[in-house]
């Protein structure tokens, strides 16, 4: 087993223990909403640590240590509105709507930002496969995103209060997972 396949053993064993914590709980579902704010902000953390580890690693200045801090801002953002919610403090509509918008803007800014840096030192896909390795990418995005776009686009034209961020949220996720 090569040594990057060995770090996601820890990734698959904690998979496992929330798989069976939510087997127990399936018949309480405030327990069960618990665990699942409890995984959500494991990997929130988790990724917010990625994120300023990788912004430690280039010095300042370097292309790719302002897209990590994007992609570090994006994270944060989306953990202190859950940190909100789990703290019984449910933000204010707008403060909500504020997170959610910043948080939008910040992961394209990231994401293009490592594109633009990747294309400078002329990183490639290898020959070949380029294609297959996009058209992938297109279907799993549309295939995480895609259920989630029609629902909330249904609900913005129903005039549901809050369908607007959501929507854009889905639209944005669907966009940029292909970047």
């Amino acid at each position: 087993m090569r040594l990057r396949w060995s770090a996601l053993c820890p990734i698959f064993l904690i998979a496992v223990v929330f798989v069976v914590f939510a087997g127990l709980f399936k018949d309480d579902p405030r327990r069960l909403y618990q665990l699942a704010m409890g995984q959500r902000l494991l990997v929130r953390v988790l990724a917010l640590g990625g994120c300023l580890w990788a912004v430690s690693v280039f010095e300042r200045g370097d292309d790719l240590r302002h897209a990590w801090g994007w992609l570090a801002t994006n994270t944060a953002l989306v953990l202190l509105r859950d940190l909100l919610l789990v703290a019984s403090l449910p933000p204010s509509h707008w403060l909500s709507a504020a997170l959610v918008v910043a948080s939008n803007v910040a992961l394209p800014i990231g994401i293009w930002l490592l594109v633009r840096s990747w294309k400078r030192v002329a990183v490639e896909l290898p020959a070949g496969r380029s294609w297959a390795i996009i058209l992938g990418v297109v279907l799993l995005a549309l295939v995480v995103s895609g259920s989630a776009v029609a629902k909330n686009a249904g609900d913005l034209l129903d005039g549901k209060d809050g369908a607007l961020i959501f929507f854009v949220s889905a639209v944005a996720l669907a966009m940029f997972a292909q970047a």
